[in-house]
């Protein structure tokens, strides 16, 4: 059960985290207790952690409050950026110090990943091909008049 509570972003100090897991509508940071316990901590909710993402904060904040559309969208794009290019490396040597399968994982990751994209996409695809139900009975309708659609 999630633990209602109400407080301000750990990271932005603007945004309100009203539980555990809850995104910050203005940096984008999730909420995460044991992020919050150990704030160097990799991994948990965030790719990043809670320093790293106090950093990142630091150096973005001007742009992403200057945003006009949805800043938490816009900041989570942000942080992805920052991750890749500040942290990324550093946080993939990291895992593979404590894990010898990392990279191993992080291909079958990948590989269900692109799977799951492709059969999206095939029903995505097919569901643009089929017509309705009512699609169809409405053409029989106009047909049946002697409309041609």
């Amino acid at each position: 059960m999630v633990e209602h509570i109400e407080e301000k972003c750990k990271v932005c100090g603007l945004g309100v985290i009203e539980h555990d897991f809850a995104i910050c509508d203005i940096c984008g940071w999730e909420a995460d207790d044991l992020q919050n316990d150990k704030p160097d901590y990799i991994g948990g909710a965030n790719e990043m952690s809670l320093n790293q993402y106090k950093q990142f904060w630091k150096d973005c904040k001007d742009k992403i409050l200057q945003y006009e559309g949805v800043k938490v969208f816009y900041a989570i794009e942000m942080a992805r950026e920052y991750y890749e290019k500040h942290f990324k490396k550093r946080n993939e040597a990291y895992y593979r110090s404590q894990d010898p399968l990392f990279d191993e994982k992080e291909k079958m990751i990948e590989e269900n990943c692109l799977k799951q994209r492709i059969e999206l996409l095939k029903k995505i695809e097919k569901e643009k091909n089929e017509k309705t139900e009512e699609e169809i009975r409405y053409e029989e309708e106009n047909a049946s008049k002697g409309l041609n659609l």
